[in-house]
C-alpha cells in the first residue's frame, strides 16, 4: 500500500511533464524531417485521410517515418508535430545558432523585450535565415527581411500563444516590444545582412 502511495506522485509528475512538453510543427518535407526528426522522438502525426497517430520514432528514411507499429509514408502525411523541450533541427541551420542574434543590444534598447522573447523566437529564427539566405534564395533585400520580422513578431502577440486579445495590457506590451526590437534591428543589423556570402536555402516554411 505504501509503495502504491509513493508511486502516485511520480505518476502524476510524469503525466504533467508529458502534458507540458512543448510542441513544434515540422513541415512535411523531406529536408525538414531529415533535420528535425530523430530516433526516439515522439511525434503526433495527422495523415491526409484524417487519421491521427502518436508514434515513437525508430527509424527515419528518405520517404518514410517508422514507428514501433510500422512505417508511415511521408507522401500520406498532412501534419507532423514533435514533442520536445528543444527546437527541432533546421535544414538551413548549419553550425551557426539561430534566434534573436543581438539580444544584448535589444535588451539595452527595449525594456520589454526579455519578457516577450519566447513569443518572438520563431520570428527571430526566420529573420536570421532571411539575413543569411534571403538574397540568394528569394532575391529579397534587408528591408524586406526586417518588414517580415516585424509582421511575424506582431502576429505572435495575438492568439492563444501570445495571450493577445485575452489580455489587452499584455497584447499592448508585446506590440510595443516588437516595435522596439524592430527599431534595434534597423539600427544595428545592416552589417549582418549577407549578399556576397549568401547561399541558396529554402528556409521559408511557407515555400512550396
Amino acid at each position: 500500500m505504501h509503495r502504491i502511495l509513493l508511486l502516485i506522485p511520480f505518476i502524476a509528475l510524469a503525466s504533467s511533464c508529458s502534458i507540458g512538453t512543448p510542441k513544434h510543427d515540422i513541415p512535411v518535407r523531406s529536408e525538414y524531417i531529415d533535420a528535425g526528426v530523430e530516433v526516439g522522438d515522439t511525434l503526433d502525426i495527422t495523415t491526409k485521410d484524417g487519421e491521427e497517430k502518436t508514434i515513437v520514432v525508430v527509424n527515419v528514411g528518405m520517404d518514410y517515418i517508422e514507428g514501433e507499429e510500422g512505417k508511415i509514408e511521408i507522401s500520406t502525411i498532412q501534419k507532423i508535430v514533435k514533442r520536445s523541450f528543444t527546437e527541432p533541427g533546421h535544414p538551413c541551420g548549419a553550425n551557426e545558432p539561430v534566434g534573436c542574434s543581438i539580444p544584448e543590444v535589444v535588451l539595452l534598447l527595449s525594456e520589454k523585450y526579455e519578457e516577450q522573447a519566447a513569443k518572438f523566437h520563431p520570428a527571430c529564427v526566420t529573420h536570421d535565415f532571411c539575413y543569411r539566405h534571403g538574397y540568394a534564395t528569394y532575391g529579397v533585400d534587408r528591408d524586406q527581411c526586417d518588414a517580415t520580422f516585424l509582421a511575424e513578431m506582431k502576429t505572435s502577440c495575438g492568439g492563444m500563444k501570445g495571450i493577445g486579445f485575452l489580455d489587452l495590457e499584455q497584447f499592448s506590451i508585446c506590440r510595443i516590444a516588437a516595435d522596439q526590437t524592430h527599431a534595434v534591428v534597423r539600427l544595428k543589423g545592416e552589417q549582418h545582412f549577407r549578399t556576397t556570402t549568401s547561399s541558396v536555402c529554402e528556409y521559408d516554411l511557407s515555400a512550396p
